[in-house]
């Protein structure tokens, strides 16, 4: 399996209303008791870094399905022309899986 990405780390941290108003907003986490009544702080990620991470993770994914799709299958016997049209197509298969993933 390929490498795990990790989320970004957060730019902001921000406790939240029930109306979706912002409580406190706060660059640096806050581990306050006080705090914990106002309700739970979120980590906040800039767009940019919500992209990439999407982007990584679709790119996770994609190779790690046509890591499956090309592998052989030791099920079927080797001497057989199924076989070989049964490679072909798992070739195939993670050839254009492969075509999604971007550059």
């Amino acid at each position: 399996m390929t490498q795990q990405t990790k989320m970004p780390e957060p730019v902001a941290y921000a406790i939240f209303a029930e109306n979706g108003n912002i409580r406190l907003w706060s660059t640096e986490p806050c581990d306050l008791p006080d705090l914990d009544s106002l309700g739970p702080m979120h980590h906040l990620i800039t767009t940019d870094q919500a992209e990439a991470y999407a982007a990584a993770k679709a790119r996770e994914a994609l190779e790690e399905a046509a890591s499956i799709a090309g592998e052989k299958s030791a099920a079927l016997p080797h001497y057989s022309g199924l076989t070989r049209g049964y490679a072909e197509g798992r070739a195939a298969a993670a050839a254009a899986i492969r075509a999604l993933i971007p550059k």
